[in-house]
This record gives C-alpha cells, structure tokens and sequence, in this order.
C-alpha cells in the first residue's frame, strides 16, 4: 500500500533529483560557480558579515533576511563558504517539490491519479527551476515555499482545524520574509480562512479561530523582523524597503517592463544603483532619510508618474502582464538563454516551458473554476494575487519561480480535460485547444515580447570579466575577444580586451583595441588614457602626450603628465 502511495512522488523526485544532479556538473565550469555576482554578490557579502558576527549589516534590512541568513549560517560551518556544498544542497531541496506539488494535485482533483503524476512530473522536468535553484538567490526557496503553503492552505481548508491554519500562518511568513510580496495575499487568505472548512465555505460561520490562528502563524515569523529592525535600525520597517524603489523602476519614463534599470537616474552597477536611489531622495527632500523614508519617496515618485501618465501607467502594466503570461525567460543579472547555450547546451530545449505550460494552464484555471471546490478557487486567487504582485513592480523569469509548480497543475488539468473531450465532445475540445493555440501566439508573438533581445556581447563581457576578477586572463581574453566580434563597438568592450592585453604583456595588442574603442566612442577620456599608456610603453611617446592632453581636455583629471 506504502508503494502504490508514494511510489509515482518518488519517481518523480527521482527524476528530478537526476536532472538537478546533471546539471550541477555541468554548471560547476561555468566562472559564476565560484564568483559570485550582482545580486549573488549582494547575497555573498551579506552572508560574509553574517558569518563574521555581523549580524546587524545593514540594518534596517534593504532585503528580506531569510535567505542570506540561511546563507551565512552555511559560510560558518567548517571549510566555508563551500560553493559546491550550498548550490548542491539548493538543488537537493528543490528536487522535493514534485512531491509536494503532487500532494497538491491529489488534494484539488481528487480521484485523479494521473492528473497528479502527469503534475509531478512535470514539475520535476522544468529544469528553469534547477537554474535559479543552483544561485545564491532567494529563488533557490521560493518553489519550495510556494508548494508547501499551498499544501499547507488546501490541508487547513479541508477541515478548518485552528492548528493547520496556524501551520499555513507559518509557510506565509517564511515566504514573506524571503519575498515579501507574497503578503498581498494576507489579506485574501485571512478571508478564505474565516469561511472555508471542507467542501463549503460561507462567511457566515465566520470561523474567527482559523483566521486568528493564520494571522498569528504569519506573525510569529515577520514580526520579530520587523523588531530587529526597529530595535538596531532604528525604523520599523516591516520586513525590507526596497519595495518603493522597485516600484518606481517598473512605473518611470524609461521603464521597460522587464529590467531594474532607469539609466538616466542610476548607475547601473549594484551599489552604484543603491547609493544613487539614497542619494536623490535625500537630495529631493532636503534632508536626511530613514530607509522607509526613502522607500515613501520612491512610491511617491512612481505614483506621481502615474497621475501624470496615466495611459503610459496602463500600457506599461499592459506590457508586464503580457511578459508575465508568454514563455520568454526574462533575464535580470544575467539571461538564461545565453547561460543555457553556453554552459548546460542540453537544457535549451527547457527554456520554451512556458511557452506551451502557460497556456494550458489557463485552460486549467478554467476547468478548475467551474468546479467551483473552495480549494480551487484559493489556489486560483494565489495565482492571480501573486502575479498582480509581480505586475506592480516588473517581470523577470526569477519573479515568476514561485508560480511554476502551481501551473504545472493547472496545465495537466487542461491537458487532462483536453484528453476526455477529445473522447466524448470532440467539438467543443477541439474549440478549446484551438483557443489554447491563439493565446500562445497572441502571448508570445506580439511585438512588446519579440523586441526582447538581449545582447550576447554583454553576456560574453560579464563572463570575461568574471575570469578577469579570478585571475584567469587566458579565458578572459577568449570570452572578450568573443565580445568585441559579436558587437564592434559594444561599450567599452575594445576597452576591456585592450586592458587585458596590457595585463598581458602585449601592448601592440591592446593599441589596436584601444583604437577601436576611439573610433567607437572618440569622447572616453578612459580609453585616451589608456591608449596614451600603451603607445609609451612601445616608445611612441609624442602620440602617447598627444593622447594623455586629449583625455585631460575631456575630463580626465589623472592623466599623466
């Protein structure tokens, strides 16, 4: 009996496990692996001073807390930070979550074993999730923590018991102190609790207990975040206060739907970006701002933009609910497309998941809706809730980790419901699929995703100069020479190679890249400089002052004499 229950999750966790387990042997030469960078660099320092004693950096936290904490208790153990420890031990965890995904499926349909099956394996098939689950980024949870609150919702539903509300209170605060935005959901789940107990659910038995037990489950975890940050930050911000920012670089003039950049406001590197945003609120408001202050000033700001543009407002939101519903993998420190080709060539086919999933999800959503079971519609109500919350600020493939599971349902659901119509109303099937094909073009062909087309020279550049920073010159050459012929006049990507060259011993080298770079861009000061300092180094020293004046009449204020 024990098999025939828990033989098709232990496949499927199998499966996934032997997929997570390829790729981390593929990822382990790829120069990230050891090199953290971007947000994984942000994560590293972090859990540096966490491992160090510094458990107040910089408090009150920019960031929910949980997973670089988790992070610095794994530097601490003996021989850390061990890389391939922590991105395996990811790994392990997220080859669960069929499981937990087909505890799910079981729950919502019952008397459907192969509706659960058909989602566990999927679930253990996406291999996206093994990407982001393998970085030292919150995603690496957020699966888990998706599956196991709803588990632990569609559990407290079936009986209205105050204990598994209490449990479902837990999973909800663990989720917020790792992403915060989950608790627009609260709210909603608050009201499903006071009414839901088996297959009816009425406000009018308002079950006070279940939603008293929910709302203190979610406390006992975010609140005594919100007390280290009162008590050693001095502002009680609740959990993190980066929601304002982000939520002006996904409402602002030059906002793209899909990246965290407003170039014309913010250095493009990650603390360059997060001492400008310090920096101009400051500056705007005349004086000196508490962290939830300058998190006000950006909400405000991105507001503001919408009183003012309100048509730009929606067809920005537009555009982020279309990138949310097609299957692009949108890329934020680096793009998954580039990565896959690169370094795990056998996980492309991977890549187009959602492109097919989504849209039978859909069909699913509506399957599941008719049925009408209180279950179904929360799980539904979690989806949409989450999403808007993705909607808000801007769609990344990482902001979508926490709905794959829970699509991977949905769409064996319609592909299930598909099956039987083909058999007993073949018409109206037919329909329906034919209904699933026009979304996924509409979703996936329309010009705002085809304009996507993220530069390989940056992806080339950003590995160079992560061979660069570990000192393998010879591998950094490679991947920026592959810059410079991918994109001649990438910025400053004839820069970089010549500056390599020089750190080669190969000055003739790097003349003729920093040559190419003046032809690019004649006003880089940077570039003159170094030209300047190659040309000397060969003896050419009348063009070498030639070049240091021209970089000190542009700005250049150490240039040589």
């Amino acid at each position: 009996m024990g098999y025939r229950k828990w033989g098709i999750p232990a496949a499927a966790v199998a499966l996934s496990a032997v997929l997570r387990l390829l790729y981390f042997l593929q990822i382990r030469a790829n120069p990230y692996f050891f090199a953290p960078v971007m947000d994984e660099g942000y994560h590293d320092q972090w859990a540096q001073e966490i491992a160090a004693g510094n458990w107040a950096f910089q408090l009150p936290f920019f960031r929910a807390p949980f997973y670089p904490t988790l992070l610095g208790l794994a530097y601490r153990l003996p021989g850390g930070p061990d890389f391939e420890l922590i991105r395996g031990a990811q790994l392990a965890l997220g080859a669960f979550t069929p499981a937990m995904v087909w505890l799910i499926a079981r729950r919502l349909v019952p008397g459907k074993p192969a509706i659960w099956a058909g989602a566990a394996f999927l679930t253990a098939a996406d291999v996206m999730l093994a990407y982001f689950e393998a970085d030292l980024l919150l995603e690496a949870l957020l699966a888990p923590l998706s599956a196991l609150l709803m588990w632990f919702v569609l559990r407290a539903g079936a009986t209205g018991a105050a204990g598994r509300w209490a449990a479902a209170g837990l999973a909800l605060g663990l989720f917020a102190v790792t992403r915060p935005n989950v608790l627009l959901f609260a709210p909603v789940l608050f009201l499903v609790a006071l009414g839901w107990a088996g297959e009816r659910f009425s406000l009018r038995a308002f079950r006070w207990r279940a939603g008293l037990a929910l709302t203190l489950g979610t406390c006992l975890v975010v609140l005594p975040v919100t007390f280290v940050n009162w008590k050693w930050g001095g502002d009680p911000v609740l959990i993190a206060s980066q929601g304002g920012l982000n939520f002006f670089l996904g409402n602002n003039d030059e906002a793209n739907g899909w990246s965290a950049t407003a170039p014309s406001l913010f250095r493009v590197d990650w603390w360059g970006g997060y001492e400008d945003a310090i920096r101009l609120a400051e500056e705007a408001e005349g004086r000196s701002l508490t962290a939830s202050e300058v998190s006000d000033h950006w909400f405000d700001r991105g507001f503001a933009w919408w009183a003012e543009n309100p048509g730009a407002g929606m067809a920005i939101t537009m555009k982020k609910a279309v990138f949310l519903l097609s299957g692009v993998e949108f890329g934020n420190n680096r793009d998954p497309a580039h990565f896959f080709e690169e370094f795990v060539p056998w996980g492309m086919p991977f890549l187009y998941f959602l492109y097919v999933m989504t849209p039978l999800a859909l069909l699913g959503a509506v399957v599941l809706a008719a049925r009408g079971s209180p279950g179904a519609w929360t799980l539904l109500l979690y989806l949409l809730v989450y999403s808007l919350s993705v909607i808000l600020f801007f769609v990344t493939a990482r902001y979508r980790v926490p709905l794959r599971p829970l699509l991977a349902v949905l769409a064996v659901v319609g592909v299930h419901w598909l099956w039987v119509g083909m058999r007993t109303r073949p018409g109206r099937a037919a329909l329906a699929l034919g209904g699933v094909a026009v979304f996924a073009v509409a979703a996936n062909g329309n010009p705002w995703v085809r304009a996507y087309d993220p530069s390989p020279a940056q992806f080339y550049q950003s590995v160079a100069s992560v061979y660069r920073s570990s000192g393998n010159l010879t591998e950094a050459l490679r991947w920026q020479i592959r810059t410079v012929e991918e994109d001649p006049t990438y910025p400053e990507g004839n820069l970089n190679l010549g500056t390599m060259y020089m750190e080669t011993g190969d000055p003739a080298a790097a003349i003729t890249a920093f040559e190419a770079e003046r032809a690019a861009d004649p006003t880089d000061a940077k570039n003159l400089a170094s030209l300047a300092q190659a040309l000397q180094r060969v003896g050419r020293t009348e063009e070498a002052a030639a070049r240091y004046a021209e970089a000190e009449s542009l700005g250049l204020e150490d240039a040589p004499a």
